[in-house]
């Protein structure tokens, strides 16, 4: 199947939207890779007005204007550098349309640090660690180990899968042992990072890279999906739910809907749609579900980079159609969304 076989993709009835919350532009970490490369700039520093901004966040997110579900995710940065994150985690668990909150983290603080968020308030939170072959450690993997037995919480190791061959071995070596553990994981494929200050990147799958992991993508076959994780979705929301990384716990998904000119229905994993780029929809109609929230609580949407201000922020115009204007789908949550060629 090609790009020019395919008239739509997605699902119309999927319906969560997810808030990509920005909360912090610092991180321990400087990956090669890194998709927030030209975000991780420390204006948080210059701006101690932001640090309260999460307050303004939560009051809008529970506005009754947002009646669909929803997730959050808290990302940066490295959203644990934020002085008050415990606080805004508690918070954002609270609100009661929001059905998950993901913790995006790398996991690098102590594991006294990360056992504070293990009370039964956060009962909705998915602390989703990062693995980034750079910083990999013997001490990091032992210490998901420990905090994978935590009371209240679910733990998601989301291992970014490196183009790079010498880190393969690695990669092979921390899923295995993760398995063995009994340790749910999700792989990652790196997106394209557009040119910037600091430059760009573009992965490089190969075909030996495709072979060398392929046992490893089978493990989407015991993916829990999101019907089981949203428990709190109304029934009829929840059969239109399918399985999504952005509002799962790492897990890959399961399959999307793709229907081409002869009108067949095709049902393609993350895998095949990565591995053969059939992500391209620029110009196609779409219904994209999520925004992003900036260190100073300005909600845009994640595609077409529109402002919305708050008394905008309702069920009308968060579910409006829009023209795509990307080159290509750059998470893996966007292909879900509704997709009709023009």
């Amino acid at each position: 199947m090609q790009m020019d076989d395919i008239v739509s993709a997605g699902s119309e009835n999927y319906r969560v939207f997810t808030f990509s919350w920005e909360l912090i532009d610092i991180c321990q970490y400087n990956c090669s890779y890194c998709s927030a490369m030209h975000f991780n700039i420390s204006m948080f520093k210059e701006h101690p007005e932001w640090r309260d901004a999460w307050r303004h966040v939560l009051k809008m997110l529970s506005l009754k204007t947002i009646k669909s579900p929803f997730a959050i995710e808290i990302l940066g940065g490295e959203p644990t550098l934020h002085p008050d994150i415990h606080d805004i985690v508690k918070g954002a668990c609270a609100i009661e349309n929001n059905r998950r909150v993901e913790l995006v983290t790398n996991f690098a603080k102590s594991l006294s640090f990360f056992e504070e968020f293990d009370i039964e308030e956060n009962k909705k939170l998915s602390i989703e660690i990062s693995y980034h072959p750079e910083y990999c450690t013997d001490k990091w993997i032992q210490k998901i180990i420990d905090f994978s037995t935590c009371k209240y919480l679910n733990i998601s190791p989301n291992i970014n899968l490196p183009d790079e061959k010498k880190w393969w071995p690695q990669t092979k070596e921390l899923l295995d042992t993760l398995k063995d553990n009994n340790i749910n994981i999700g792989l990652n494929f790196l997106q394209e990072v557009p040119s910037g200050p600091q430059g760009s990147w573009k992965p490089e799958y190969t075909d030996e890279f495709w072979e060398y992991f392929h046992d490893y993508f089978a493990l989407d076959e015991t993916a829990v999906t999101d019907t089981d994780k949203f428990q709190h979705i109304d029934s009829a929301s929840e059969k239109s739910i399918k399985s999504d990384p952005g509002v799962a716990d790492g897990s890959m998904m399961k399959e999307v809907e793709y229907k081409t000119r002869d009108g067949e229905t095709h049902l393609l994993s993350e895998v095949e749609i990565n591995r053969y780029d059939l992500r391209q929809f620029k110009g196609w109609k779409c219904t994209p579900l999520m925004y992003i929230i900036n260190m100073a609580g300005t909600v845009s949407n994640h595609c077409t980079g529109e402002e919305l201000p708050v008394y905008k922020v309702n069920e009308r115009n968060l579910t409006a159609c829009r023209e795509c204007p990307l080159d290509r789908c750059n998470c893996d949550t966007k292909f879900l969304y509704a997709k009709e060629r023009v």
